[in-house]
């Protein structure tokens, strides 16, 4: 899935979210261009447009396809396809390190054969001056975390906690000191992340982040009030505002997860005997892979990422059945009640005013759940806004006598809510609508539960 700006003259108009479709894998063994040969094409593309052009892998493939047209196109599918991976956005945030595992995650996640892999994780490292791949998986490297094996609190990768800030020194500290400076508002984005990391690492004991003690997620629910929310397309809200309606959608009081689902919480359901592998959750729905696709971030109290429409739906069911209650994911006009707190004037959840201190985003990176609490929402909720995208329940064409597009079914498209660790400003607004395929999942991409009274 790739997220690209629309712009008039200049000026920011929204979100159009693009899902690629790259063909089928190629499994076959081919002659390949030599990854010297690329490289000199890349580093003069990144020469000329910079390094957030690894945020645009749309603009990434279309300017391979002008300065390489000669290029097979199945070399220029998996160079982009490996922008897209949570190796490459490790080696992003860490500033340095290796794409160790770039070339299995390719063949994993995509299919493709073996030396193609190997030649664009070998072209990458080449083009970023990175540290050569191992040759063998170190005790650094990145592991899946949908293999079925308990999830550890131990950090691995360059963002474990051992850094040279303040916060990174203060390893003596307590959970609960750690959790009482996420309030000091003159914290940096680096030293908010080290929080995260060093509560994973000696165990977060936030209620809503991590399991019960029956194993079960332990989920931090918020009251949301009732009342009327208005989706409105005359407003700067992307693609979706050619839609050609305006609704006002009754809005019932409801309870919503302080955060997004975290990997600890998704790891119980993919553990559980009766969870992920249990055929019951995917009734009239698409399981696609024996289990899902592994963590893009790897801590066990980071959101839950690189998982479909259909997986979040699966684990709905699993924890409604385990619960007894009514679990699911938010709608649009729900999620928009609960970031607002009711107030359609509130451009961002804390108010009308852009404050970058106040959640992930394009000035910071990506971080355990609740490290901004200052940027809650008006009932207490953290993340609505900023760190990953959040799958809504509805289609993109719902309106109030359309009850059918919040129905659960095989295929489609399903609105995505609240931007992402890398959204500027103007995309991490309330009001901000955007979809994507149901079978999409990126390593910016999680959810957020809700639960009926």
């Amino acid at each position: 899935m790739v997220f690209q700006t629309l712009a008039v003259d200049g000026a920011v108009t929204g979100w159009v979210v693009y899902t690629p479709i790259f063909g089928t894998p190629h499994l076959t063994r081919t002659n390949m261009t030599s990854p010297q040969e690329t490289t000199s094409i890349l580093k003069r593309i990144l020469q000329t447009n910079g390094l957030d052009l690894l945020r645009s892998p749309q603009r990434l493939r279309g300017l391979l396809t002008d300065q390489a047209p000669q290029q097979p196109r199945r070399e220029r599918d998996v160079l982009v396809h490996a922008v897209n991976s949570p190796i490459f956005e490790r080696a992003w945030q860490a500033g340095s390190g290796s794409l160790g595992g770039l070339a299995q995650w390719l063949a994993d996640e995509h299919g493709y054969a073996t030396d193609l892999c190997q030649w664009a994780e070998k072209t990458w490292v080449l083009a970023l001056s990175l540290h050569p791949t191992p040759s063998r998986r170190s005790a650094e490297s990145p592991r899946p975390l949908a293999t079925g094996q308990p999830m550890s609190s131990t950090p691995h990768g360059p963002h474990s906690f051992q850094t040279g800030s303040s916060v990174g020194r203060q390893t003596g500290l307590s959970a609960e000191a750690l959790i009482a400076q996420l309030q000091n508002g003159t914290l940096s984005h680096q030293q908010r992340f080290e929080i995260g990391q060093a509560l994973a690492r000696i165990g977060d004991p936030r209620p809503g982040v991590g399991l019960r003690g029956d194993g079960l997620p332990d989920i931090a629910w918020i009251q949301i009030p009732g009342g009327q929310v208005r989706i409105d397309p005359e407003a700067p809200t992307g693609f979706l505002s050619l839609l050609p309606f305006r609704r006002t959608f009754e809005v019932r009081p409801f309870q919503m997860a302080k955060f997004p689902v975290t990997n600890a919480q998704f790891q119980a359901f993919f553990s559980a005997t009766d969870g992920y592998h249990f055929w019951t959750w995917w009734k009239d729905i698409n399981k696609s892979r024996d289990a899902p696709c592994f963590p893009g971030k790897e801590q066990a109290n980071e959101p839950r990422v690189n998982v479909t429409w259909y997986d979040a739906i699966a684990f709905c069911r699993w924890f409604s059945a385990k619960t007894g209650t009514t679990i699911r994911l938010p709608t649009e006009w729900e999620w928009r009640q609960a970031a607002t707190g009711g107030d359609p004037t509130r451009d961002y959840p804390w108010g009308s005013e852009w404050d970058s201190s106040r959640c992930s985003s394009r000035e910071s990176m990506a971080t355990a759940v609740g490290m901004y609490p200052a940027g809650s929402s008006l009932q207490g909720l953290h993340d609505i806004t900023g760190n990953v995208w959040e799958w809504g329940l509805n289609r993109p064409e719902t309106t109030p006598s359309r009850p059918d597009t919040v129905q659960v079914e095989r295929y489609g498209t399903r609105a995505i809510l609240g931007g992402f660790w890398n959204s500027q400003p103007q995309d991490l607004k309330t009001f901000i609508r955007s979809y994507t395929a149901s079978d999409d999942h990126t390593s910016y991409l999680g959810f957020r539960l809700v639960q009926e009274h």
